[in-house]
């Protein structure tokens, strides 16, 4: 199993599991190519994560903390009884 490293038109750097070396000597390429066109997309590259914007990370956080919240009610009810 081989990898390669390349980074973006930003510096970001990406990393990706590729398989042979044959392949990855293709895809390194490609993906190369594509950051000197300008027409690289990180949604490309399989398991990467979306960009999130801090206020949805709040609220996703905000919304655990209020089930947790219901959740332990419940059980110290149900214990308590």
């Amino acid at each position: 199993m081989w990898s390669i490293r390349y980074t973006d038109q930003y510096g970001k750097e990406y990393r990706e599991k590729v398989g042979p070396h044959a392949r990855a000597v293709e895809i390194v390429e490609e993906r190369r190519t594509a950051v000197r066109l300008s027409k690289f997309n990180p949604d490309w590259v399989k398991g990467k994560h979306e960009v999130v914007l801090f206020d949805e990370l709040v609220k996703a956080r905000k919304n655990e903390v209020r089930k947790q919240k219901i959740f332990m009610t419940r059980a110290f009810d149900w214990i308590v009884g």
